[in-house]
């Protein structure tokens, strides 16, 4: 988005702008040997993705949630994998979602951004609120959901080159909203979002 912005200026000068969807390539070799190892170790199922924290909280869908949506996706595609990404500080918290069932998977803080990037690329599906990996997945063409109540998709929503990236956004509780110093988090306006309309987009992305 900043380069998006500094884009602006050329438009002001009346100058043709490239593109400003971002693209990353990733070396075949890191891809082929993260799909070595998922295959591995999750029996040879398949995966999605749910990058459940950004760094600021504000951002963040509540946990319950996610749990929510965790148990329903293991009975609506038993087949399906979940791996659980995020930092190493997150990762006590994800062990919480990880007990769920045996087909969830806590990476946190286990892969560094190269191999969280080849991780997600072999990915069927994303799901992430407001945060850098909603970006990173978009950039790869990862079919991505992507939560949003404090801040604008508009403005700082992921982009994609081929897949449409499915956007729940739902609007500001507070005027002004406070976002890091939010007095509500964890139950903020992130709250708004229901499990069964992201259990939909699920479907639909799945599909």
């Amino acid at each position: 988005h900043y380069i998006e912005n500094r884009l602006r200026v050329l438009d002001a000068l009346g100058l043709v702008k490239d593109t400003h969807i971002p693209r990353i390539y990733l070396a075949p070799k890191r891809v082929e040997a993260m799909r070595d190892r998922t295959t591995k170790e999750f029996q040879g199922r398949s995966y999605w993705v749910v990058h459940p924290r950004a760094a600021d909280a504000f951002k963040n869908w509540p946990l319950e949630k996610i749990t929510v949506l965790v148990q329903a996706a293991l009975m609506r595609w038993p087949e399906l994998a979940i791996v659980l990404t995020g930092a190493a500080a997150d990762r006590p918290a994800l062990e919480s979602l990880a007990i769920v069932d045996a087909r969830v998977y806590n990476y946190a803080g286990r892969l560094d951004i190269a191999d969280t990037a080849a991780l997600l690329a072999n990915a069927h599906a994303v799901l992430a609120p407001d945060t850098g990996v909603a970006h990173l997945a978009g950039a790869l063409d990862v079919p991505l959901i992507s939560l949003f109540a404090a801040t604008s998709s508009a403005l700082l929503g992921p982009r994609a080159r081929r897949t449409p990236v499915q956007l729940i956004q739902k609007p500001r509780t507070c005027t002004p909203c406070l976002e890091k110093k939010c007095p509500y988090t964890p139950r903020n306006c992130m709250d708004q979002i229901e499990v069964q309309e992201v259990l939909q987009a699920l479907e639909a992305v799945l599909q």
